[in-house]
C-alpha cells in the first residue's frame, strides 16, 4: 500500500526532475562555453598585441636611432626618419584599437612593404619578389609570419641580408624568412611572439620550423 502511495507520488514527479536536471546541465555548458570562447578571444587578443606594438616599437627604435645618427650631418633626412616614427606610432594605435574591436587580420602586400622598410632602415639588405596569389586565409597567417620573423631579424640577429620567399606547391605554400646573423641559439626557448607564431600555424593546420643556419637563421611555414 505505502509503495503504491509513494509511486504515486514519486513517478509524476521523475520527468520534472529529468527536466530540471537537463535545464541546469544545459546552463552549465553554456557557462563552460562561453568561458571557453572568452579565454580564446584573450589568447588571441594577447598575441595580436604582441604582434603589432613589438614591431612597431621595433620599428620606431630603429628610425629613431637613424634619425640620432643622422642629426648633424644630414637634418633633413633626419627629421625624415622622425616624421616616420610619428606615423608608424600612430598606425600601431589605431591597429590596436581595431584588433580591440575585430581582431583585425594583416595583408601579406602591407607586411611585406613595412617589413622592407624596416629591413631598410636597420640596414639590413631585404631580398624578396611580389608573392604568387595565395587563398586569403593563407596569406593572413603568412603575413603574421613576416611581421614577427622580420621583427625578430631586426632585434636580435645582427644581419646584413634578409631574404624572404614564398611558394605556392601543389601540395600547398611555404614561406620562408632567412637571415645570416647571429643564429638562434641551440635549445633556446621561444619568446611570447612565436609561441603564438606556433599556435596559430598548428590552428591552420600547418607546420612551422626554425632552423639554425651557418650563418643565420630560417623560419619556414609550410601550409
Amino acid at each position: 500500500m505505502w509503495a503504491a502511495f509513494l509511486g504515486s507520488i514519486i513517478i509524476p514527479m521523475i520527468p520534472i526532475l529529468i527536466s530540471r536536471l537537463l535545464e541546469e546541465f544545459a546552463t552549465r555548458s553554456a557557462r563552460m562555453r562561453a568561458e571557453l570562447i572568452l579565454s580564446e578571444q584573450r589568447s588571441e587578443l594577447a598575441s595580436v598585441v604582441h604582434d603589432v606594438l613589438g614591431h612597431s616599437l621595433t620599428a620606431i627604435t630603429v628610425k629613431t636611432q637613424l634619425a640620432a645618427r643622422l642629426l648633424e650631418s644630414n637634418p633633413e633626412a633626419a627629421r625624415a626618419e622622425l616624421e616616420d616614427s610619428l606615423k608608424i606610432s600612430r598606425n600601431a594605435i589605431d591597429t590596436v584599437r581595431a584588433t580591440v574591436t575585430d581582431l583585425r587580420q594583416p595583408t601579406l602586400d602591407v607586411e611585406l612593404d613595412s617589413a622592407y622598410a624596416l629591413l631598410r632602415s636597420a640596414r639590413i639588405t631585404a631580398h624578396f619578389t611580389p608573392p604568387p596569389e595565395l587563398p586569403l586565409l593563407t596569406a593572413q597567417l603568412f603575413a603574421w609570419v613576416v611581421r614577427e620573423a622580420v621583427t625578430n631579424t631586426v632585434r636580435h640577429s645582427g644581419a646584413r641580408n634578409c631574404t624572404i620567399t614564398i611558394e605556392q606547391r601543389e601540395t600547398g605554400a611555404r614561406l620562408r624568412v632567412e637571415d645570416d646573423g647571429v643564429g638562434i641559439p641551440t635549445g633556446a626557448p621561444a619568446g611570447t611572439g612565436l609561441t603564438g607564431l606556433r599556435e596559430r600555424v598548428e590552428a591552420a593546420g600547418g607546420t612551422l620550423a626554425i632552423s639554425r643556419l651557418e650563418p643565420g637563421t630560417r623560419v619556414e611555414v609550410v601550409l
